[in-house]
């Protein structure tokens, strides 16, 4: 069983994720993806090896890929000095995650952002929201 197929539309759901909440969504009718809000960011906090961040639809929600989700949590985490974890889910816990059973992640020791080859850049605009690169 070869891990780089699924770990490539983790990626992509990823970097989908990203577009979504910078508001920059791509592919759709530009009169309705200018209505798209994006996401603001309630809560930010410092954890051990990353942050948290807790990001809430900046406005009416234009379901441009579907129903938008009201609340999002994203975790950022330096697992080690060459991986970054990044994950992005529903607060409320309703959206399909799959089990870690079914795909263990190798998590490391955990280093510090300054221990770490890689940078996750972000941003928060009060007028674009949030987004990362």
């Amino acid at each position: 069983m070869r891990i780089r197929p699924i770990a490539t539309v983790l990626a992509l759901c990823i970097s989908s994720s990203g577009l979504v909440l910078a508001g920059k969504q791509q592919g759709a009718d530009a009169g309705v993806k200018d209505k798209c809000p994006g996401y603001k960011v309630e809560h930010f906090g410092k954890v051990k090896h990353g942050f948290d961040a807790t990001l809430e639809l900046a406005g009416t929600p234009c379901n441009i890929y579907g129903k938008d989700i009201q609340s999002l949590i994203l975790s950022v985490r330096f697992d080690t000095k060459d991986r970054l974890h990044v994950h992005v889910r529903d607060a409320a816990g309703k959206q399909y995650q799959i089990p870690h059973s079914i795909i263990p992640l190798d998590i490391g020791a955990g280093v510090n952002e300054q221990g770490s080859s890689l940078r996750f850049s972000y941003y928060h605009d009060p007028k674009t929201g949030f987004g990362f690169e």
